[in-house]
């Protein structure tokens, strides 16, 4: 990843956390919760159309490389630039302050 340049990182991202809940009736449910907005690089990765319950679906990959915090979980989702994104892979490199996070577009 190189060493972490500051003002390369010039998209805001939003931090998504879910939040399980229970209805009327008992059945659970899961909110999202926005926990954390940060700066980041965001790069493109592959992307193209796949198969997915017999349906054909875009799949769209995209890294974003922020400061490290340990906010971002696997199980949370990144926002940007109007789309969500789940969270694939996380490189975390605490040493030098740095993550890399790896996300799929939610159809």
């Amino acid at each position: 990843m190189g060493a972490m340049r500051a003002g390369l990182m010039n998209e805001r991202v939003t931090i998504w956390s879910p939040e399980k809940t229970t209805d009327g009736y008992g059945a659970s449910k899961t909110t999202w919760k926005r926990t954390g907005l940060r700066y980041a690089r965001v790069s493109y990765g592959s992307s193209g159309f796949g198969v997915q319950n017999g349906e054909a679906v875009y799949k769209s990959q995209v890294t974003f490389a922020m400061r490290y915090t340990d906010s971002v979980k696997e199980y949370s989702r990144m926002e940007w630039d109007g789309r969500m994104y789940r969270i694939t892979g996380i490189e975390r490199y605490r040493q030098r302050g740095e993550m890399k996070v790896i996300g799929e577009l939610v159809s």
